[in-house]
């Protein structure tokens, strides 16, 4: 067994990269176990909150303990809708006992840390796997939103730049100021909310084995109605597909793409290049910048791109292309988004029609649209009397809007698409 003054050395080695590769890798397997027989890790190591925000700059350690962290969240999620729903301390609960005695589990948290914690939320990697299953929504960067409403104090796109002329003199002339027209976006968070029925005989033993299923449909639901209300919002009193007649549709939350779009293309049940093209060229300057844009479309219009020659799938890329989630083809190197919610019953004017079934197509300059958290998700329970029912509600309150100004052709919108 190696000394302790040996795996210091063995470390600086490493970090001075005089090793080989598979030295480097036997040092670090006496390193971790070394670690793991007189090192417990402590609950620091497990954030619940901040996922990688307490985890060891080492980068021998940063693995293993994100995988612990990864685990122990998962943990403390079953255990915190667990409670939740048999309205108990969770530490009441059996499946605490069962992880209490799980070594992993214990070395998360010294005696006393063990002997009063319990799970108040929902981890932050249940928000990221929500973020991880939106494809739609996962193209546009989010901000925290420190108020309801958050008004942010700036319109993209106005600012101008000037020739600025060199400093000679101690006297000289200052830069000519930067012509920026004045304006605020307000993000107004709305709440999207789950709400899941039980019957009463709410046994531990018959929750346990459904806990990963119910996080699993959680998570889908969530992140089905953001993509929905991104892909089809509409908050005009008469929303624009004369199906969405609820006010609590989650596509009256905010505007969608296709209510937002200020380019419009009738394709009059085509699919060429050439019309493609036309429509990226309706967008002007914010048809220039590839990376920044993305074409979304149903599957049946993604089916009917593929009968175009020069759109190219995902196995044509080569090794080194970056892929965003949905995405399945590029036309002119522009990522094409598969949207569950694109719809496919459509009329020839772009809106919904029972029996019509025609797509459409969007396309978008990413850095136009920002997500605003006001909150992440959170879960409640009650228990209905007159029903014997328990309820679990989850709740996720966010904002979505433009940050350039009205005018900007920074979304296009392509109808009478033809559908497979």
């Amino acid at each position: 067994m190696k000394t302790i003054d040996e795996l210091k050395q063995a470390v600086s080695d490493i970090q001075k990269n005089s090793v080989s590769k598979e030295k480097a890798k036997e040092i670090l397997k006496v390193i971790l176990e070394k670690k793991a027989e007189g090192d417990a890790t402590r609950k620091t190591a497990y954030s619940i909150t901040d996922t990688g925000g307490s985890v060891s700059p080492r980068w021998f350690e940063k693995a293993a303990v994100n995988e612990r962290e990864i685990e122990f969240q998962k943990r403390a999620d079953n255990l915190y809708i667990l409670g939740s729903l048999l309205g108990t301390n969770a530490r009441r609960t059996m499946l605490f006992k069962r992880y209490s005695e799980d070594e992993e589990f214990v070395k998360a948290m010294d005696s006393t840390e063990m002997s009063d914690w319990v799970p108040t939320s929902l981890s932050a990697r249940l928000q990221e796997k929500i973020e991880l299953e939106l494809k739609v929504a996962a193209l546009h960067d989010r901000i925290p939103m420190p108020t309801q409403p958050y008004d942010l104090p700036y319109v993209a796109g106005q600012t101008t730049a000037y020739i600025a002329g060199e400093s000679t003199e101690e006297d000289s002339p200052r830069f000519k100021k930067s012509a920026m027209g004045s304006g605020k976006v307000q993000f107004n968070a709305k709440k999207l909310a789950v709400r899941v029925l039980f019957t009463e005989e709410l046994t531990e033993d018959s929750l346990v084995p459904i806990l990963p299923l119910l996080k699993k449909d959680i998570v889908k639901a969530v992140a089905r109605a953001i993509e929905d209300a991104t892909v089809n919002g509409d908050t005009t009193a008469l929303h624009q597909d004369s199906d969405v007649v609820d006010a609590r549709d989650a596509r009256k939350a905010w505007m969608g793409y296709r209510k937002l779009a200020m380019a419009t293309l009738d394709f009059s049940n085509t699919l060429t290049l050439t019309q493609l093209r036309t429509f990226r060229g309706g967008m002007g300057i914010y048809g220039v910048d590839v990376p920044d844009l993305a074409y979304v479309c149903s599957i049946g219009g993604y089916l009917k791109l593929l009968e175009i020659p020069e759109v190219r799938t995902l196995e044509k890329y080569g090794p080194k292309a970056t892929v965003l989630t949905g995405e399945l083809a590029r036309v002119d190197n522009i990522p094409i988004i598969v949207s569950e919610k694109m719809r496919d019953d459509l009329n020839a004017a772009g809106v919904y029609e029972l029996a019509a079934g025609q797509t459409g197509l969007v396309l978008i300059y990413k850095p136009s649209l920002l997500y605003g958290d006001r909150r992440i998700i959170t879960v409640k329970t009650d228990f209905d009397i007159e029903r014997d029912q328990n309820i679990l509600v989850c709740t996720q309150r966010l904002a979505f809007s433009p940050v350039f100004a009205a005018a900007e052709t920074f979304c296009a919108w392509g109808y009478n698409v033809p559908n497979i």
